[in-house]
């Protein structure tokens, strides 16, 4: 987990989820505080965590998954420079059901 500060206060987290080293792939997920938001800040952490994990640790794919109603977040992912891959239907649940699920990456050739 990587906590972005602004000001001693944090603003943002980026979480690694289903990692599997030896195949180098992973899920990040986050979330900006709702006084953050429409900054950048979240879109610039992201590419770079993402650039790192490929530059610097060799992972050869990073999959964000999102619901397609969840617009904020799926602008993150455009502006991180992820590509939209498609949708996985019925991928996600909450506690109000199932959903699908954008799915979008950033793999090295990409960078």
């Amino acid at each position: 987990m990587l906590a972005v500060r602004e000001h001693g206060d944090m603003v943002a987290n980026i979480d690694a989820k289903r990692v599997d080293w030896r195949a180098r792939t992973c899920e990040l997920s986050y979330w900006t505080a709702p006084h953050a938001r429409g900054r950048g800040i979240l879109p610039r952490a992201l590419r770079a965590i993402a650039e790192s994990l490929i530059r610097e640790l060799g992972f050869e794919r990073i999959e964000l998954r999102i619901a397609p109603k969840n617009a904020a977040s799926l602008r993150v992912a455009e502006k991180a420079g992820f590509l939209r891959e498609g949708t996985a239907r019925n991928a996600g649940f909450t506690d109000a059901g199932r959903n699908d699920l954008v799915i979008w990456s950033l793999i090295p050739e990409d960078l």
